[in-house]
């Protein structure tokens, strides 16, 4: 009966660092990758070309 409590305990602590992970992952390390990875999008066109 106290195995059965313990690996319980011990399973919600992995689930619980598992959705702490993903988390941090979706919140701050995954936008900061694509900003380093992806090119910056082109300014709004405005109606001019060149330099005039």
């Amino acid at each position: 009966m106290f195995f059965n409590g313990f690996l319980h305990r011990i399973w919600r602590a992995i689930a619980a660092i598992a959705i702490a992970l993903s988390f941090f992952l979706n919140t701050a390390v995954l936008p900061a990758m694509a900003q380093q990875i992806l090119p910056h999008p082109d300014p709004i066109f405005t109606g001019k070309i060149g330099l005039t």
